[in-house]
């Protein structure tokens, strides 16, 4: 059997078995459920060829986050991996990107955030410099 609880806590499980011959046993367990930690982060602005920076805003519930990683792709296929509470990454062309951000905590409960990143062009700087005019 299985069950979902619905809340965080400590709680009694109980199992009763009965034979064929009306001969029964009752074992009783304490089940921990614990809370899950809630992904989030937040990024800067995408500019392509320059790095974009990752920031884990993540809130961990009661048990200290032992994990965060980013997947970066572009919808189709997979291009990073990377981990830490802060992550950089540069996008090499236009686009949109999927940005996975998975955490987990030390009971090894996990959530994952994702977000569209839109990588736009970066300016170009270009001045002339004329001397003795």
């Amino acid at each position: 059997p299985y069950y979902s609880y619905t809340s965080t806590g400590e709680f009694e499980t109980r199992l009763i078995v009965t034979n064929q011959l009306g001969c029964s046993d009752t074992v009783v367990h304490t089940v921990k459920v614990n809370g899950l930690p809630a992904a989030d982060y937040n990024f800067s602005t995408a500019c392509a060829g320059n790095p974009t920076h990752f920031f884990d805003h993540s809130d961990p519930y009661l048990a200290p986050l032992v994990y965060s990683g980013w997947v970066i792709s572009d919808g189709n296929q997979l291009i990073s991996r990377v981990t830490g509470a802060t992550a950089t990454f540069t996008f090499d062309s236009l686009g949109i990107y999927t940005v996975i951000h998975n955490v987990s905590d030390s009971n090894n409960c996990t959530d994952s955030i994702t977000n569209q990143v839109k990588v736009t062009p970066s300016p170009l700087s270009v001045y002339n410099v004329k001397e003795n005019f």
